[in-house]
């Protein structure tokens, strides 16, 4: 501030900087469906939504099951669909009182599902057209007195109807003279080809992305949780590896070029019995994976569940990612991220039948324990069908093979980020260090007191920042953290004394 002459002069430094919560269950799936965009991001909140925009489930809608298992417990869901080759949008001509074409009426997603979509046009109650709009020949829209034109008009048709139905779209190609009543039958429409491991893959190409490659930016994108439920129905046991890696751990391992915020969900294939889900994630099954999936970033889950679909009235079997990440939001909302996503209090399945099998604890030590990484559903005979297992499927002795760990250091990291960005440009000197450690020391201070560190230490001075690093423009702090564990094994233990003995004598002794 320049100050030339007498006066007061107020100026104003905001050093309110503070850290906001974010959101920590959001889960991100690529699956197939009759209806609804292709190869974009929807967000999805609740059931109506997930079934108004994608359709209901057929028995082999993987997908759509799993979210419904997923919205159960959780509020934000993200759809990508994908389709295969060839897939296309019904539509119709409507014509005017000369038989000559007025308007296209398209069906608002590519599928088969538009040529089950109708449209009557009649004469108005008081004005323009009633349009009336049919699925499976039934009246599901009413569009009363619209107007061909002008386009300022709210009652102009385009207006009423874009972005209202939840059937069609409507484009004006004459509007010079009235509409002929009748029905029309939308067609043309066709689901595209069967998926391959590249549609739900994906490609890059500049701006466009498709398939989880929607996923892979975390700056646009926020998930925390990422699956392809029913991969293992849907492509060649060959090509599942694709799938899985230059997919799922693409977009999400940071080793492997991923975003490093979220955890990959990974159900194994239908079917396996205990040695062979083992052999599968050692890469040991013939037919399958060539190698083992060793990474903190993704959590494996066996075996298949089986569920009752109201929509086709049955009982099905269907992949567990839905239920995992449902269970994961519910330990969000009634607990904390960092406490372990399974077990009686947080991991039973109040929504499903049965499962294929249920591990005895022998077989279940094979699964999860030395360096297998598999975490099992259980069906107890008290307590009913629990997730019983919270590891990652990283294969080295640490922390983050815990689950609850991994998901409480993505979401340190990615706050963290996002609390000190007003400090990119800043000058690189003591104020702005010190500033730094006040932004988020509130925030690890929070976590330690619910529960989630046993303690911390932040460390941005001198001794992080040296002459070198400052003249190159970076600005460096060192998070020390020592995350809370699950008690996953609890061991009693029993002394037996003689009767004189003193219990004193024996308290301490290990």
């Amino acid at each position: 501030m320049k100050m030339l002459s007498a006066g007061v002069y107020v100026s104003e430094l905001d050093f309110s900087f503070y850290a906001m919560e974010l959101a920590s269950s959001i889960f991100g799936i690529v699956c197939t469906a009759d209806k609804g965009p292709i190869n974009e991001v929807t967000l999805i909140t609740n059931e109506n939504d997930l079934v108004s925009t994608f359709g209901p489930p057929n028995t082999s809608s993987y997908g759509l099951l799993s979210a419904i298992r997923y919205l159960r417990k959780g509020r934000a869901l993200k759809v990508v669909r994908v389709a295969g080759y060839g897939y296309a949008t019904a539509s119709a001509s409507i014509l005017n009182e000369y038989g000559y074409q007025a308007l296209t009426v398209s069906a608002t997603s590519d599928g088969s599902w538009g040529n089950d979509v109708a449209v009557r046009v009649a004469a108005g109650t008081s004005q323009g057209f009633n349009v009336t709009v049919y699925y499976q020949d039934g009246a599901v829209e009413a569009f009363n007195d619209v107007l061909l034109g002008p386009s300022t008009n709210d009652y102009f048709i385009e207006k009423r109807i874009n972005g209202v139905s939840k059937y069609i779209t409507i484009t004006v190609v004459d509007a010079t003279v009235g509409l002929a009543t009748g029905l029309s039958d939308l067609s043309g429409g066709d689901s595209g080809s069967t998926v391959t491991a590249s549609d739900i893959v994906g490609v890059s190409s500049g701006s466009s992305k498709t398939g989880l490659k929607m996923f892979s930016n975390g700056e646009t994108v926020d998930v925390n949780m990422l699956a392809v439920p029913g991969y293992d129905k849907m492509v060649d046991p060959a090509d599942q590896q694709d799938v899985l890696r230059e997919g799922l751990l693409a977009t999400c391992d940071p080793a492997a070029g991923g975003r490093g915020d979220c955890v990959a969900l990974i159900s194994l294939p239908y079917g396996l019995t205990v040695q062979e889900a083992i052999d599968w994630h050692n890469g040991n099954l013939a037919g399958y994976l060539d190698q083992a999936i060793n990474s903190s970033y993704a959590a494996l889950y066996w075996p298949y569940l089986n569920v009752f679909d109201s929509y086709s009235n049955s009982e099905l079997w269907i992949p567990s990612e839905g239920s995992v990440a449902g269970i994961c939001a519910f330990t969000d909302a009634t607990r904390e991220l960092w406490f372990a996503p399974a077990g009686l209090q947080r991991g039973r399945l109040q929504d499903v039948l049965d499962i294929e099998y249920s591990p005895d604890l022998g077989q279940r030590d094979a699964l999860y324990g030395g360096l297998s990484r598999i975490n099992p559903f259980v069906n107890f005979e008290v307590d009913g069908i629990a997730l019983w297992g919270q590891q990652t499927a990283y294969r080295a002795n640490s922390a983050l093979t815990s689950l609850n760990v991994r998901r409480l250091m993505n979401y340190v990291e990615k706050v963290s980020a996002t609390a000190v960005r007003y400090l990119v440009f800043e000058p690189n000197d003591y104020a702005t260090w010190a500033q730094f450690r006040n932004i988020l020391d509130p925030v690890f201070r929070n976590i330690k007191s619910r529960r989630g560190f046993y303690d911390y230490r932040i460390i941005c001075d001198a001794t992080t920042n040296t002459p070198a690093r400052i003249d190159k423009g970076e600005m460096w702090g060192r998070i020390l953290v020592k995350p809370t564990r699950a008690a996953e094994k609890i061991a009693i233990e029993f002394a037996i004394t003689a009767t004189g003995a003193s219990f004193d004598e024996f308290a301490t002794v290990a």
